[in-house]
């Protein structure tokens, strides 16, 4: 009816983009352009598929090009930003960052940006505007909940921690004002998997291909050194390295829309495990090259390594574990995009912990051998034993891009981009034999 219409065009492309249509996004939102080539709206969208599909490198281009044509726009500098930071430019990603921040420096997101770097220092004037636009009345509710995550930052890099936690406890609650979550939901669902995904159900799955591609699933608590594993065996020539891919959460709601999840695969056959596998394996191919191995960063997988092992019995699953007062404090000063509902609440971090913790027990029992537990404070101390470890485990011989990982050159989205970008340092206080002992301490101090 409107073949001309740019505007119909761009949300043709979002449509399609909510349905994993790369394809037909991308070519809806270039059509867009050609009708409106002075449009910045039609290339943002664009830049958003891109990066989607893993085209980083395109992304900024196309940001690029817009900002030619709005150059004083906040949210198409924040995406240019977050743009540059991904494909390891970083000393222009704080410049569009702080171009963002000098027209409107009561914008929370730019501020985030800069904090979440984690190696970036805020002067003692940033912390003075910080703080005066945390004294706003006006200022709209998401800017302030970044802004109050970016302050408390700066303010324990400044080693005033008191002050820190007040803030981040401030900015926690109103996050979590915005969240619904159950503990007792989750603790309940632990014990669902725990009980369906028994030793006689996980016995019964498709026998293992050699020519299919093998995904490696890295798993753990977020801020655990994921992305650090990650990238040790993206180093690897034989290894395509990807993201925190979001293809298995959505098999798990295509399954749970054909009864209850997991109780259901007690009524599915072999030739259902071996779709639902292709299904995820044809997801995955626009974001990987052609390496016999490929990895899926989403730490939360975790849940779901009974189902991963059913329908991809070549799958190997890495567990990343950090002392759990580490890892469950750094989600608490990390303000995640989407997801992670039960990480704005110390209590819920500690119950959510000890559901971890109690499901991978299980899956070890349920399938010996079959995951390999990596403690990230042993690979700080150890990293040449450690990678050894890691590629044996996945088949693969050493070689020595995996100890100089900091070096690769390759996108990188998690919160860890910047981190895994440097050399491996230790600034350890404390040790422990092992990550459990401190677990019962971690609730009853929460």
């Amino acid at each position: 009816l409107s073949p001309d219409s740019a505007d119909i065009w761009i949300d043709l492309g979002n449509a399609c983009l909510e349905q994993e249509r790369f394809a037909d996004a991308e070519a809806a939102a270039r059509r867009a352009i050609q009708l409106q080539p002075d449009a910045p709206r039609s290339r943002h969208v664009l830049a958003g598929i891109l990066s989607r599909e893993s085209k980083y490198g395109e992304a900024v281009a196309v940001l690029q090009r817009a900002l030619e044509l709005l150059p004083d726009n906040v949210a198409l500098l924040l995406a240019f930003g977050h743009s540059l930071r991904t494909v390891g430019r970083r000393e222009d990603a704080i410049a569009a960052y702080r171009t963002a921040l000098a027209l409107s420096p009561g914008s929370g997101g730019p501020w985030w940006a800069l904090a979440n770097l984690k190696t970036h220092e805020f002067s003692a004037a940033d912390r003075q505007l910080m703080q005066d636009q945390l004294a706003r009345n006006d200022l709209d509710e998401n800017d302030r909940i970044r802004l109050g995550f970016a302050a408390a930052k700066a303010a324990e890099d400044a080693g005033e921690f008191d002050a820190a936690f007040a803030l981040f406890a401030k900015s926690n609650r109103l996050r979590r004002e915005q969240e619904s979550h159950d503990p007792a939901a989750s603790q309940q669902r632990t014990e669902r998997f725990i009980e369906v995904f028994d030793i006689e159900l996980l016995a019964s799955r498709p026998e293992m291909s050699t020519e299919e591609p093998v995904p490696v699933f890295i798993v753990g608590m977020p801020r655990s050194g994921t992305t650090l594993v990650e990238q040790i065996l993206a180093s690897h020539s034989a290894v395509d390295g990807t993201r925190e891919l979001p293809y298995i959460e959505q098999l798990v709601r295509r399954l749970q829309a054909g009864g209850s999840y997991p109780e259901l695969l007690h009524d599915v056959d072999i030739a259902d495990l071996k779709r639902h596998g292709a299904w995820y394996l044809e997801r995955v191919v626009p974001h990987r090259g052609t390496a016999a191995v490929f990895t899926d960063k989403a730490p939360g997988n975790f849940w779901h390594i009974g189902l991963l092992a059913k329908i991809l019995p070549q799958a190997k699953f890495i567990n990343v574990r950090r002392h759990p007062l580490d890892s469950c404090m750094g989600s608490y000063k990390q303000l995640f995009a989407t997801g992670q509902s039960w990480s704005y609440d110390l209590f819920e971090i500690g119950e959510y912990c000890l559901d971890y913790h109690r499901l991978l027990d299980h899956w070890r029992e349920v399938l010996p051998g079959g995951v390999l537990d990596v403690d990230y404070e042993d690979l700080v101390e150890d990293i040449e034993t450690q990678v050894a470890r890691i590629l044996d485990f996945c088949g693969l011989q050493m070689e020595p891009a995996c100890l100089a990982f900091h070096a690769t050159q390759r996108a990188v989205e998690s919160a860890s981009s910047e981190q895994v970008r440097q050399p491996l340092y230790s600034c350890l206080l404390y040790t422990s034999p092992s990550p459990r002992d401190h677990l019962s301490y971690l609730v009853c101090r929460l």
